[in-house]
């Protein structure tokens, strides 16, 4: 009688090394998916700061000036309820710097006074004839269009949503004399006659804006603004 033949299996060394080869080529394939997709990101976000510049010289060709940070605690008769105005670089780091919580750099609100201000309410949608969705002062104008996954959904005070779902900061005080810039009457940080707009690019630990903190100024580095952050 002939032996019976037997079909060769592979070893438990073989299939380790199958496993491992499946695991590291997995691990390259999210590793290069993820690059992508932050590129994506940063490209999309680029895009959207520059259509903000673009929305905000309009607003200032109309009104005479930017949203002024400065003035937020004197227009709550418009709606800003529970915002709070300062006029140094506390609003652009901080251990909230990426108003990942309830859209507030430390203790400014700069991301919802741009949205209000650009879109003349201070909500995208929600019941008619409230003051959040009706315009927030009469015959107030619209300078930008925003689909609702630009917009937080909180019930009231809304940001513009970057593309990790973070507020873009906003800085500008019209009256000068910002802690931090290097012109004693500049009414920004880092663009000094113009306003400083900027996303974190998903960075949700401190960052150091202008100090030394290896670790804080990585991240710093990291956002997408329209000023030369590099």
């Amino acid at each position: 009688m002939r032996g019976l033949s037997r079909k060769k299996a592979f070893t438990l060394v073989e299939l380790l090394v199958v496993i491992t080869i499946i695991a590291i080529l997995t691990g390259l394939t999210l590793g290069a998916a993820k690059f992508v997709q932050d590129k994506a990101a940063r490209a999309r976000a680029q895009g959207e700061v520059s259509a903000l510049e673009l929305a905000l010289e309009r607003y200032k060709i109309d009104n005479g000036d930017y949203p002024n940070v400065a003035e937020i605690t004197t227009e709550a008769a418009d709606g800003y309820s529970g915002l709070v105005a300062t006029t140094d670089k506390s609003d652009y780091e901080g251990a909230n710097v990426s108003m990942n919580q309830d859209g507030v750099i430390s203790s400014g609100s700069g991301g919802r006074l741009l949205f209000a201000e650009l879109m003349g309410r201070t909500q995208l949608t929600g019941t008619s004839g409230t003051k959040g969705v009706d315009l927030i002062a009469n015959n107030r104008t619209q300078y930008i269009e925003l689909k609702q996954n630009q917009v937080n959904k909180a019930t009231s005070n809304n940001f513009i949503k970057d593309p990790w779902g973070f507020a873009y900061g906003y800085f500008y005080d019209a009256d000068g004399g910002v802690t931090g810039a290097s012109n004693t009457n500049a009414k920004s940080l880092f663009n000094e006659v113009v306003p400083d707009l900027w996303s974190t690019a998903g960075e949700t630990k401190k960052a150091t804006v202008t100090g030394s903190d290896a670790d804080e100024k990585a991240r710093y580095l990291r956002w997408i603004a329209n000023w030369a952050n590099k």
